[in-house]
Formats: structure tokens, C-alpha cells, sequence
């Protein structure tokens, strides 16, 4: 495969602040690469350098073999590359037919292939095609981010970058992006992917770079990735070690141990049988029975009456 993006030793920095170091990675045609981290890694800053919002310090990007280091954003989706940022930023009191049409602005004066480019959206996402006069501001959060893809893919990217896809959103409408970003790569379409939720991002995508505070640490295909010890501890949440469940032992003998000898185990004490009120002890049955969980009519009525009588005196 050629390589579509190439980034060679980015510094991205906001201000005085620097963000990400020495970051390179490549994204070939035809591929989803997922980038995942966790929260200030310099994930959602890296995907803004590639989309022009940010310039980097030093460090080049190419695409298609061009140099567009220095090339504003909104050339760069001349040349293919499309932004879903986080969070959707939809335009909210324009209807979704609005905001589909500015997706298609590099194509505005050309109303049939706008045209076309629509039904194609509405053919993918029917819910669209639905509310094509509703304001985007109305829509649900999983709606907004049908619509944001939509908007980007008006542009016929030949790389889209999505930015925390499934943020916010319901898990069956996750499902239904995913899926939907996978036909859209099995189009023709590569993908840089950014995602919170790593399990997704390794079974959507063929490779993947881990950022840790702002430098790539560890790379590979998702299958090595789903594999690495650091990647699944700190990403997919499961333990390295997992201890066997033990219970309490019925029997005062104990259990075996691993080590060797006999281990005992504590006795879990057996609620005592509380003496009827009125004998010598049954100030403190009485007392202990309102401890309790729910107890009796009959076992509460005594111990009012007993109170009573304790209060008022004989």
C-alpha cells in the first residue's frame, strides 16, 4: 500500500504550551488508523494539526506526497481531508439539508452533483432523509452525529478524520456508527480515527498508536495492540493477574492453603434466638430485636410496652 498521510516528527504546541513531541505516524489508502489515549494525550490536538486548525512547531505532513504543512484548512478539503470534530458542531438553527449543502461548498456551483451527493447521504443515514427540514438543533445526539459524518463525507473525502465518534451517544447508536464508519472505509474512504472507547477503536481499525502525554508510545496492528499488557491494563480495563474468588468455609477445619498446613477461616456467627420478654434478660432481647430488619407487630408492640413502663415507672 502507498502511503495516503504521512506526519513526520510533529511538535504541536497552544501558545507557550507544548502538547505533543516528536509524533509520526502514517495512514495508508484504504486504511482505518485509530490513534487512542487517554484524556490530554494529544489525540484530538494531533487530528486538528492534519485538518490545518493547528500549525505545528516543527515537523512536516504530507498528502498524496504533498507538503501541506503549511496549507490552510480549507485548502486541505480541496485536496480530501475532512474533519468530524468532537462534539458534532452542527449548525444548529440551519435544517439538515442546510448543513449537508455546506459540507458540498467546493462543489456549490454545481447543483446536480449536490444534488447527487445528498441522496447518497440520505441513502446512508435514512434518518437524515426524515428530518432533511428539521433544524440540526432538534435533532438527538445520535442524529447530530449522522449528520456531522454526512456533512463530511458531502466533501468526497479521500481521508476523513473523526474525532471521538461515539461521545455522549447511546450504546446502540455506537453500534450504528461504527458500522456505518466501516462502510464508509469499505467505500474507498480511509480513516484517521480518534476514540474514548479503545475496545471499538481495535476492532474497527487494521493499525494503532497509543499518545501518553503528547508522544506515541507504543505501535502496531490492533491485534498486537488488544495483546499488549500496558495497552489492555490501562485501555481495555481488564487485570493483568486475576485472584480466584474465596469463600467462608462451613467447616471449623478450615481449608487448604496454598502454601502448605490448613488455613482457617473465620465462622460467620449465627443470629442468637432472643429470650421472650419478661425474663431476667429481656431488656436486652428487647433492645437487640430492634436492631433487627422488620421486626414483628407482636415484637414491636412489646418493646413499646416495655418503654412505657421503663418511662412512667411502676
Amino acid at each position: 500500500m502507498s502511503a495516503l498521510l504521512t506526519a513526520e516528527r510533529l511538535e504541536l504546541a497552544y501558545g507557550e504550551i507544548s502538547a505533543c513531541r516528536d509524533v509520526s505516524f502514517h495512514v495508508d489508502v484504504g486504511e482505518i488508523v485509530t490513534l487512542i489515549g487517554a484524556n490530554g494525550a494529544g489525540k484530538s490536538t494531533t487530528l486538528r494539526a492534519i485538518a490545518g486548525a493547528l500549525l505545528p512547531r516543527t515537523g512536516a505532513i504530507r498528502f498524496r506526497g504533498e507538503d501541506i504543512t503549511r496549507l490552510p484548512s480549507y485548502e486541505r478539503t480541496g485536496l480530501g481531508i475532512s474533519l468530524v470534530p468532537e462534539g458534532r458542531h452542527v449548525f444548529p438553527f440551519l435544517t439538515v439539508r442546510e448543513n449537508l449543502e455546506l459540507g458540498a461548498f467546493k462543489y456549490r456551483k454545481d447543483g446536480a452533483k449536490v444534488h447527487g451527493l445528498m441522496g447518497k447521504i440520505f441513502d446512508m443515514f435514512p434518518r437524515l432523509h426524515e428530518r432533511a427540514r428539521q433544524k440540526a438543533g432538534t435533532l438527538s445526539g445520535g442524529e447530530q452525529q449522522m449528520l456531522a459524518l454526512g456533512r463530511a463525507m458531502m466533501s468526497e473525502p479521500h481521508l476523513i478524520c473523526l474525532d471521538e465518534p461515539s461521545l455522549g451517544l447511546a450504546p446502540l447508536v455506537v453500534q450504528d456508527i461504527f458500522r456505518t464508519i466501516k462502510a464508509i472505509n469499505a467505500a474507498g474512504t480511509s480513516v484517521l480515527l480518534v476514540e474514548q472507547n479503545a475496545r471499538y477503536a481495535l476492532e474497527t481499525a487494521s493499525r494503532g498508536y497509543v499518545l501518553q502525554t503528547g508522544s506515541i508510545v507504543a505501535s502496531g496492528n490492533c491485534a498486537t495492540l488488544r495483546n499488549d499488557d500496558r495497552v489492555r491494563q490501562a485501555y481495555l480495563c481488564e487485570a493483568l493477574t486475576r485472584t480466584p474468588r474465596s469463600g467462608l468455609s462451613r467447616s471449623s477445619a478450615g481449608s487448604a492453603h496454598p502454601g502448605g498446613g490448613r488455613r482457617l477461616h473465620p465462622r460467620v456467627p449465627s443470629t442468637p434466638r432472643s429470650p421472650a420478654c419478661g425474663s431476667p434478660s429481656s431488656s436486652i432481647a428487647c433492645s437487640a430485636s430492634a436492631a433487627s430488619p422488620r421486626p414483628s407487630g407482636r415484637r414491636r408492640a412489646r418493646r413499646w410496652v416495655r418503654a412505657d413502663a421503663h418511662h412512667h415507672g411502676p
